[in-house]
């Protein structure tokens, strides 16, 4: 397998695919390789971008008997922002109706897309991208999807951080004077800071130059127009919710396995447990288990059977 490339496509879901309303017809940055046989899809958590796959992308191309697909979710890194995603199909909420819109069946439809139609695909998501994982499994978006291993995803939510993300859902975005401030915020957010090297492209890959444009007027003059860097990063998904996990693991029409790091601050296996019997504890690890140790990931959880209900 080759070493893969990465290409910018122009997405415009269809109706049929999430139940909901049109999607905004955008591009999408996507990491892939690979041919013809199975997908592999790659989905990144919240406020990271497709490059936190690297070390499970190397295994891919040696390892995986098919395509690998890993993109910039809308919002996050090189991909646009939404404009109006689609809200929740009937009977399964999805998502939630934020700023600006953001859904986990929005986040499925655009993916879909990127799926040739012949393939089953086998989705390793992690965080909001195992959520998403599990949307695309509903049997709604016209893929079929064998199995989703969700890594990392917080399933317990008090009413006060449900409520936080929804006012950060709200700010705007932080605009720095340095790019190194933006990028040691964007690692922050990711949760990757001391897991990558600022320098790496997964740090690089979350900043953007951006101009502020003053509203204020003297005369005919913008006063304070600014150019700074920026989170490449929409606060507006923050607002997409907490997932409703029971709904989407009893509509998945695919194998299911859950796992996360054994020091993971944001979900313990007790409680995946609690929810599916099969559940895996990385040893060691924490929340960004596949940053923090590919190969581990990789033969604990891909190079594992499928327990296919």
């Amino acid at each position: 397998m080759g070493p893969g490339t990465d290409i910018f496509v122009k997405i415009t879901a269809r109706i049929g695919r999430c139940g909901g309303g049109q999607v905004m017809t955008g591009e999408l940055f996507v990491r892939r390789g690979g041919s013809q046989g199975p997908t592999l899809l790659l989905v990144h958590g919240l406020a990271a971008n497709a490059e936190v796959w690297d070390g499970v992308i190397a295994l891919a191309q040696r390892c995986w008997p098919g395509r690998w697909i890993a993109p910039d979710l809308r919002g996050h890194g090189r991909s646009g922002a939404s404009g109006s995603l689609p809200q929740a199909s009937a009977g399964l909420r999805l998502g939630s109706s934020g700023p600006a819109a953001y859904s986990y069946s929005g986040y499925a439809a655009d993916l879909a897309d990127l799926i040739e139609a012949d393939s089953p695909v086998t989705v390793l998501g992690h965080s909001m991208g195992g959520v998403v994982g599990l949307t695309l499994a509903s049997g709604l978006f016209g893929v079929t999807v064998e199995r989703v291993i969700g890594v990392g995803i917080k399933v317990d939510w008090t009413e006060q951080e449900a409520s936080r993300m929804a006012l950060l859902a709200t700010r705007p975005p932080a605009l720095f004077d340095r790019r190194d401030e933006a990028i040691a915020r964007g690692l922050r957010l990711a949760g990757l800071q001391g897991l990558v090297a600022e320098t790496s492209a997964a740090a690089t890959a979350g900043v953007i130059e951006d101009l502020v444009v003053a509203d204020e007027l003297v005369g005919d003059r913008a006063v304070g127009n600014r150019r700074g860097y920026r989170v490449a990063f929409d606060p507006a998904v923050n607002g997409i919710g907490p997932p409703p996990m029971q709904r989407l693991l009893a509509a998945a029409d695919s194998g299911v396995t859950l796992a996360c790091g054994e020091f993971d601050p944001m979900v313990t296996v007790d409680q995946l447990r609690a929810l599916h019997p099969d559940c895996v504890e990385l040893a060691g690890l924490g929340h960004n288990a596949h940053v923090e140790a590919p190969e581990l990931l990789w033969e604990t959880l891909l190079a594992r059977p499928s327990d296919r209900r």
